[in-house]
């Protein structure tokens, strides 16, 4: 029988599924996508033409209209093949501030999610090779290979730091406030996903213990009265069933996982009344704290001197992809750029050294010879609820949620972001860094916001309300918190889901607070984390069975 069911492939997915049976218990893992296709590991060519929007390797979600960014319907996405969100974001490595995991130890009583804690956890995960090898902070041997690409354009932007008195700082490490070059999940100038640092190495050596399953959408966790016995799920349109003797694990991120609650009798009563599923539990907290990255794009800024800037069509050669393929560098393996973490004014009242906003650095474009800067806000006041679909039909659209971010609700939030706006602004046109280039912004005043003056606060207010996208860092919808705390949260601090026995959450979901920073390491982390607890608790209850067996 399987000791094990991880549900979903993707981030942390992987993780949870290898680290269980490197310790030989026998896992099932359910992934509802399939294999990533060859292509995703090349980072340029993912990044401008595959990676958006194919339904063949995404789940593809819309929100509702957003009554604050003029009723807009804003895109959202998650990934539907086995390493996830992993196997098509920017590869961006960035664990965010110390204060946010210190933070999640407040929130839920458990000191052992301080940083301070968690750090062991990093370090276990990485082969780091990026520019702090000597740091104290980053690790060597482990799945997930860092790397940073260096690209002269991101030159530009560290001066300009240095210029207004900032550090240069580890993006990948301890989050500061600071300019950072980039850092990336990356070998060789290919794409390290968790699916290709943990499952494929093994694979097929691991048969015998690790039943990969792909293709596989679960219905609802199977409950004998409170406790989680198994699983049923979809495989190639036939209804299958799989039973588990240790735990049910849900990976399946913030938008699937309090779905999967709900149909399978855990959520808020008015939830599961209008899923008309028989309750198991009452957890009123299931989809709601959602919190997601708003990202904002300051574009363009024109320049005299264009080899500060690099676009796809004008620049990618022949030998930029043979220096790829021979040497694994070169501007064919071109991710994320640079980056700036600050704190807003509003966020200086409550603690001057936690960022809440991400600056990006781009030089990287398809068309355009010029430069770009986002503001992505990192540490959202506002909070948004994602609720079961009761119109959804078919096996996988039951998956797709009612997604209301609740964008800018929070009036702070805008503020912060326009604080951010003015803050590129300042960086491109007011250092000598910039200025050598010759650049400068050549926004024109956009249609919907001509009745305000253009470049004031009033404008970027607007501008925001008709440009922001997400980033696709949703998080927090089954949240964690304190022992027993059914009233404010869905798991505890070892993402037990309260009220049932042997079912855990382990994905983004469980965010009480989402990082300042991509969100894929962190995920890492969580999944690192919990994963060594539970082969540590499961290992010792089978040495003590075995031991009182032994003495009888």
């Amino acid at each position: 029988m399987l000791d094990f069911i991880v549900v979903g492939g993707g981030t942390a997915g992987c993780i949870v599924a290898r680290r269980l049976a490197d310790a030989n218990f026998h896992v099932l893992l359910l992934e509802a996508g399939g294999t990533p296709p060859p292509i995703q590991e090349i980072p340029t060519v993912t990044g401008q033409f595959v990676e958006q929007f194919h339904p063949d390797i995404n789940f593809l979600y819309k929100t509702v209209p957003q009554r604050k960014l003029g009723f807009r319907r804003i895109n959202t996405e998650a990934g539907k093949m086995l390493g996830g969100g992993s196997t098509h974001n920017s590869m961006a490595y960035q664990r965010g501030s110390p204060i946010d995991y210190d933070s999640w130890a407040e929130l839920t009583g458990d000191d052992s999610w301080r940083y301070s804690r968690i750090l062991k956890y990093y370090k276990k995960s990485e082969n780091y090779m990026g520019n702090y090898t000597h740091s104290d902070q980053h690790g060597l041997g482990g799945p997930m290979t860092i790397t940073s690409p260096y690209f002269k354009q991101r030159d530009v932007w560290l001066r300009a730091g240095e210029e207004l008195s900032f550090p240069i700082l580890d993006s990948s490490g301890p989050q500061g406030i600071g300019f950072s070059p980039n850092e990336n999940y990356m070998s060789f100038g290919r794409r390290v996903s968790t699916y290709s640092a943990y499952i494929k190495p093994v694979e097929e050596s691991y048969k015998k213990k690790l039943d990969i399953r792909r293709y596989s959408v679960v219905s609802k966790v199977l409950f004998e009265k409170h406790v989680a016995r198994g699983v049923l799920y979809h495989r190639h349109g036939i209804p299958r069933v799989a039973m588990a003797r240790k735990e049910i694990i849900l990976s399946t991120g913030p938008y699937v996982s309090p779905i999967l609650l709900v149909k399978s009798g855990i959520g808020s009563r008015q939830d599961l009344d209008a899923a008309k599923v028989k309750p198991v539990v009452i957890l009123s907290q299931v989809g709601k704290n959602l919190q997601d990255h708003a990202i904002v794009a300051i574009e363009p800024f024109t320049v005299t001197d264009l080899s500060a800037t690099w676009n796809l069509e004008r620049n990618l050669t022949f030998s930029d992809i043979d220096e790829l393929l021979h040497e694994g560098k070169g501007y064919a393996v071109i991710s994320s750029n640079a980056f700036t973490y600050i704190t807003s004014k509003q966020a200086q009242k409550d603690n001057p050294n936690w960022p809440d906003l991400q600056i990006v650095f781009k030089f990287q474009r398809r068309y355009l010879n010029d430069l770009g800067c986002t503001v992505a806000l990192g540490r959202p006041y506002s909070r948004g609820t994602l609720r079961f679909n009761t119109t959804a039909t078919g096996m996988e659209d039951d998956n797709l949620p009612i997604n209301d971010p609740q964008y800018f609700t929070h009036p702070f939030d805008m503020e912060r972001v326009v604080e951010g706006i003015e803050f590129c602004l300042n960086v491109f046109e007011g250092t000598q860094a910039f200025k050598k280039i010759g650049a400068k912004y050549a926004g024109e005043p956009i249609e919907e916001c001509r009745d305000t003056v253009f470049r004031s606060k009033d404008y970027w207010a607007c501008y925001v309300q008709y440009r922001v996208t997400s980033l696709w860092h949703t998080a927090g919808t089954c949240r964690m918190g304190k022992s027993n705390d059914r009233e404010g949260s869905v798991v505890d601090s070892k993402l037990r889901v309260h009220g049932v026995q042997r079912l855990r959450i382990i994905d983004a979901s469980v965010m009480p607070l989402v990082t300042n920073a991509n969100t894929e390491a962190p995920v890492v982390v969580i999944a690192e984390k919990i994963a060594a607890s539970l082969v540590e608790d499961h290992t010792l209850v089978s040495k003590q069975k075995t031991d009182f067996e032994t003495e009888l």
